[in-house]
């Protein structure tokens, strides 16, 4: 039992560090789609992580509301 504990144990850092690599490597991928309109926002600072993640959400969110419009529009007059 402490054999697999300790190979537990080993694993346990290389296995976190992935997951931060591949959190890493989706915000990067964010930041390139989010396009150099948004990037201007703020030009002479280093971007945080939270705030490429709010600009996405926004982003998101400003390209749904057209859509739920419309098919709002499209139930009213059925």
């Amino acid at each position: 039992m402490t054999f697999f504990f300790f190979l537990v144990q080993l694993r346990k850092p290389l296995v976190e560090k992935q997951r931060r690599e591949r959190i890493n490597s989706s915000i990067e991928q964010l930041k390139s789609l989010l396009g150099p309109e948004f990037l201007k926002q703020q030009p002479d600072s280093k971007l945080e992580k939270a705030d490429i993640l709010e600009m996405s959400v926004c982003f998101l969110t400003q390209l749904e509301l057209p859509a739920h419009t419309e098919k709002t529009t499209l139930v009213k007059h059925y």
